[in-house]
């Protein structure tokens, strides 16, 4: 026969008045962070887009894959597109730029007071 300890000191259960109060603080806490986080948006929407193969009038503004911007066959900075004043600019950009490079690139633009939309060429680039 086995002999079974009638005095075995049991485990205190976890209080849990204590986890709650930890639960509370928690909440707040990320509460309290994601309110000083900033977002912004970018409308994109290819039905927007810009066919710019057949319009010679447009400023065609082209984002390579360095994140360098060129305008007319030359790099430009934003100061020098400020110039052109209120002017909307349509963007495109070259195979290798990534979607990252292309919305950063358009919120620097944005940023600055300076009009762009998203432009596509007739061959599909």
């Amino acid at each position: 026969m086995v002999r079974i300890p009638l005095n075995t000191p049991r485990p205190k259960p976890i209080g849990l008045t204590s986890l709650v109060d930890v639960v509370f603080i928690l909440l707040f806490f990320f509460m309290a962070i994601a309110g000083g986080v900033q977002t912004s948006d970018i409308k994109l929407s290819s039905a927007l887009s810009v066919d710019v193969s057949s319009e010679s009038s447009t400023e065609r503004l082209i984002l390579k894959a360095d994140g360098q911007l060129e305008l007319s066959g030359n790099t430009v900075s934003i100061d020098d597109l400020k110039i052109h004043g209120s002017k909307v600019f349509y963007l495109s950009v070259m195979p290798g730029v990534t979607v990252q490079q292309m919305l950063d690139a358009m919120h620097r633009l944005h940023s600055a007071g300076i009009s762009v939309e998203l432009a596509h060429s007739g061959d599909g680039s």
